[in-house]
């Protein structure tokens, strides 16, 4: 029995001194320890304090080496797919209203129109003496006119002629007739003439 508690008490006392040796193992990331050559007994060594004696050999776990060379690069990775299109972005705000451009040069000045038409009017007079002109006031110009028969007298008679005279006046006369169907008689007066209603339509023209 007291055999035993010995064995307990060494028990004890090695742990306790192996704890303190163990506060600075690793050193420097290092574990060290010796192992006896007889009988392979393995203790941990504090390298920075102890060495292993002759009967013991030295034993290190987690020593780092020598940084080895750096590896090549690798091949370039395959292009990944294209993604989804993103989602439209919002509409910006309306930018602020630009400066008012400078005036244009003047345009030239364009062709000058046509004359125009003042002081329409229109002249007419009966004439009893077969026919004869009506004259515009002076200073306008004839833009038409006419005429027609209002009495006979003896005979037929029938419209001959109406036209414009120049630009002053509207020219008319009657021309006798033998019948009704509108043949000339061989006679070219019969009296008495009829008389004729002409008119002219005047105006200022510029």
């Amino acid at each position: 029995m007291k055999r035993f508690l010995v064995v307990i008490a060494a028990v004890v006392m090695t742990v306790s001194l192996a704890g303190v040796a163990l506060s600075t193992i690793p050193s420097a990331g290092v574990i060290s320890a010796c192992y006896l050559k007889s009988g392979g007994t393995l203790r941990v060594l504090d390298a920075s304090t102890g060495t292993c004696s002759s009967k013991e050999t030295s034993l290190a776990w987690n020593v780092q080496g020598v940084p080895g060379v750096a590896g090549a690069t690798g091949a370039t990775g395959a292009t990944g797919p294209t993604g989804p299109t993103g989602a439209t972005g919002a509409t910006g705000a309306t930018g602020p209203t630009g400066a008012t451009g400078p005036t244009g040069p003047t345009g030239p000045t364009g062709a000058t129109g046509a004359g125009g038409v003042s002081g329409y009017e229109i002249v007419s007079d009966d004439l009893a003496d077969g026919g004869g002109t009506v004259f515009c006031p002076t200073g306008k110009h004839v833009l038409g006119g006419g005429a027609e028969i209002t009495a006979y007298g003896n005979g037929f008679y029938a419209l001959g002629s109406s036209s414009p005279n120049g630009q002053i006046g509207w020219t008319a006369f009657a021309k006798l007739m033998e019948d009704h169907n509108a043949v000339t008689s061989e006679f070219d007066v019969l009296h008495p003439l009829p008389t004729l209603r002409i008119w002219a339509i005047c105006a200022t023209t510029s």
